[in-house]
């Protein structure tokens, strides 16, 4: 018989809520996400998966089926980003300057909804196959699947197919959006050190200056999506932090600079 998911997830929207707030409330950051394993394992514990660390701080449940059958993976990120918090909700994080801005307590939540769905159909034997549950730390940091897949989560019993969502604010609540092809861009991070040569604002003739040189690179890559790559290849270049510098009056001597690219395809990756 085929478990009624929707029917089952309508029951447990209650807890689910509670779940999620409660992440909410306790955002962690990169491979510090010690609390949040804590919580999915006992979760995962509880329903009857086999639980052991992978990744660091990541969570790895599996559900075995007959072996010799297919398995099916769910993947979710755990991290928060080093954002403070100014919604003023009821849940919101009582972490100083660390939140879920980025919907990570959602991605948890939603997996463990169908962790425990999976595991109620299994005991119901509406199914033969494996379940793995796969909970990834640091993904703000691009690291953390990495660290998973080099421990071995596809393995034993090995993957066949996984399933993984983001949430997209964009959408009303309710909604699953889905396409053919890629729809989640490829992250790598970019950073750059420039060193120049200090002096007094007053004389910056005298200066080798960094922080003109910054501001040359910010807009100059921003030509590497327009006149390096297809049109039709989405691609973006954007600069997240630029930092040099402590006095009005004074050029300084470095500039660092840490940005993101996204890219669809391999060649672009390359290109960029």
């Amino acid at each position: 018989m085929t478990p009624d998911f929707r029917k089952e997830a309508d029951l447990l929207a209650g807890w689910l809520t509670e779940v999620r707030r409660d992440f909410h409330r306790f955002p962690e950051e990169s491979f510090g996400e010690t609390r949040t394993a804590a919580k999915i394992s006992g979760f995962l514990q509880e329903w009857g998966y086999e639980v052991t660390a992978a990744g660091g701080t990541g969570v790895k449940g599996v559900l075995r089926g007959v072996p010799g059958s297919k398995t099916v993976a769910v993947r979710a990120d755990m991290d928060a980003l080093p954002v403070t918090e100014e919604t003023g909700l009821e849940f919101a994080s009582a972490i100083p300057g660390m939140m879920h801005a980025c919907g990570h307590d959602i991605h948890i939540t939603c997996a463990l909804g169908a962790a425990r769905m999976l595991a109620g159909a299994a005991k119901g034997g509406a199914f033969s196959g494996s379940i793995v549950m796969l909970f990834q730390p640091a993904e703000e940091l691009n690291l953390g699947a990495a660290a998973m897949i080099k421990d071995g989560v596809l393995a034993d019993p090995k993957v066949d197919m996984i399933f993984g969502l983001h949430n997209h604010p964009s959408y009303p609540a309710g909604t699953v959006v889905v396409k053919e092809g890629p729809m989640m861009a490829a992250v790598d991070t970019l950073k750059i050190r420039i060193t120049g040569r200090g002096s007094h604002g007053a004389i910056p003739h005298m200066a080798a200056d960094p922080i003109v040189a910054a501001a040359s690179v910010v807009m100059n890559l921003q030509t590497a999506v327009s006149r390096n790559t297809d049109p039709q290849d989405p691609a973006v270049v954007s600069f997240g932090t630029v930092q040099g510098g402590t006095a009005n009056n004074v050029i300084p001597e470095t500039v660092e600079m840490t940005g993101t690219f996204r890219s669809f395809r391999h060649e672009v990756r390359d290109a960029l």
